[in-house]
C-alpha cells in the first residue's frame, strides 16, 4: 500500500510538469481525391468529392521524448461533382462535408527546434451531404503520414506535413440513396497537406 502510494503522488505531481509540453495545433490544408468507384444509377457515372481546403485541430499529449498520442479533428466543405469523362463535362451534384476524427500515434525527432515525424492514426469518416434525402454516413477509417516541426521558442513553432486517409465503404448501394445512388467498392482515398501553428502549453 505504501509503495502504490509513493507511485501515486509521483504520478499526480508529474501532470503539471506534462500539461506544459501538450502541443496544440490548429492548421490549414488542401485535401483531394475522395472518389466513389462503381457503376452509377444515373446518368454522371462515378462521383468524387471535389479537391477543396481543409482545417481542423490537433492535440499532442506525449508520452516520451520522441513519441505523442494525438488527437485529431480535420473538416472539410466540399461538393459532389460527376461526369462520365467523354460526352458529360464534371458537373457539381450538391455540396458534402467530410470530417475525420482520429486517435494516432506519432513518432518524432527529439532535437528541441527540428522534429521529422511520422503518424499513424484510427477512428471515424463522417460524410454528411446537403441533398435533399440523402443521410450522413459515419464510418471507420485510418490516416498514414508525416513531416517536420520546427520550433521558433520552446512554446510556438511551425509543423508541415503530408497525411493519407483511408476510409472503409459498404459494398451495398442503399448509402446515399436517393436521386443520385451509386453501388461503389468498399474503400475510399483521400489527401492532404498542411500546415499549423504549434503552441505547447
Amino acid at each position: 500500500m505504501k509503495r502504490f502510494a509513493i507511485v501515486l503522488i509521483t504520478a499526480l505531481l508529474s501532470i503539471p510538469a506534462l500539461a506544459q509540453q501538450v502541443e496544440v495545433t490548429p492548421f490549414f490544408g488542401y485535401r483531394s481525391g475522395g472518389e466513389f468507384q462503381a457503376d452509377a444509377i444515373n446518368p454522371f457515372g462515378d462521383v468524387e468529392i471535389d479537391d477543396s481546403d481543409a482545417y481542423g485541430v490537433m492535440v499532442n499529449i506525449p508520452l516520451t521524448p520522441w513519441s505523442q498520442i494525438e488527437l485529431m479533428a480535420d473538416f472539410q466543405n466540399s461538393n459532389f461533382k460527376g461526369g462520365d469523362d467523354i460526352f458529360v463535362p464534371d458537373q457539381n451534384l450538391g455540396d458534402v462535408d467530410v470530417a475525420y476524427y482520429h486517435v494516432g500515434f506519432v513518432f518524432q525527432g527529439d532535437h528541441p527546434r527540428v522534429q521529422p515525424f511520422g503518424v499513424f492514426s484510427l477512428g471515424a469518416t463522417n460524410i454528411s451531404p446537403d441533398l435533399e434525402g440523402l443521410d450522413s454516413e459515419t464510418k471507420f477509417s485510418t490516416s498514414f503520414g508525416g513531416g517536420v516541426k520546427v520550433f521558433f521558442s520552446k512554446n510556438v513553432g511551425l509543423r508541415l506535413e503530408g497525411r493519407g486517409f483511408y476510409t472503409v465503404l459498404d459494398t451495398e448501394n442503399d448509402d446515399f440513396c436517393d436521386n443520385y445512388c451509386y453501388e461503389y467498392t468498399d474503400d475510399m482515398w483521400q489527401g492532404e497537406v498542411r500546415a499549423g501553428l504549434i503552441m505547447r502549453f
